[in-house]
Order: structure tokens, then sequence, then C-alpha cells
């Protein structure tokens, strides 16, 4: 249908922009500037397609982000609070409790293998 094809169209552009914008600071209004279509709107088809909600989906990309960049890394240079305020988690109790959710691992022990 017509409006299927342009909510892929609006998810696709959001979704590139997210992995673009990574390690920079992503508003919802971002997001929705960017898709073309109202949060609301933007928000419904993220829960359908992904089960969660924009601001979701880009904490969980960000948290991939980081453990693939901790378990490509040498111990000696990096460090996991480089790597978690690289992808601006900053607090560093959380960014291990959401890590250790999604991973099943500590940032350290990911880092070490």
């Amino acid at each position: 249908s017509e409006a299927l094809s342009s909510a892929d169209y609006a998810l696709k552009r959001v979704e590139d922009y997210i992995s673009a914008n990574l390690d920079n600071a992503i508003t919802r209004d971002d997001l929705a500037d960017t898709s073309g279509v109202p949060i609301r709107s933007l928000s419904r088809a993220f829960d359908k397609r992904y089960g969660v909600g924009p601001m979701a989906f880009v904490r969980q990309r960000r948290l991939d982000a980081c453990y693939t960049k901790l378990a490509g890394s040498d111990p000696e240079e990096t460090t996991v609070s480089d790597v978690a305020m690289s992808y601006g988690f900053y607090h560093f109790g959380k960014f291990s409790t959401a890590y250790k959710k999604a991973f099943g691992e500590s940032p350290s022990t990911s880092l070490k293998k």
C-alpha cells in the first residue's frame, strides 16, 4: 500500500540518520525532521517494526556500537568509559546494567576478549 511504502521510506531515512550519527546527540525532533513524518507516526512505525520506540532503538544501536568497539579493541589502549562516552553514555552504572542486559556480559568482559 502507499502508506506502507511511505512508512518504510521514513524508517529507512531515520535508520540511515541514526547510523551516521551514533556518536552525536540525537533528539526525537531530529528523527521527526529527518523522517518527514510526525513523531507519533514515526513512533508507531518503529514500534510496529522493532517493538520499541525510536529513542530506545537509538539506545540499542549505540549499545551495539559499544559492543563492536569494545570487542575489537586492545584493553591496553581502550577504556570502557571512553567507549561509553563516545556513544553518549555518561552514567556508567546505567550503561553497564543496560550493556549486560543486552549482551549477557559486562563491558569489561567484552573488552578483554
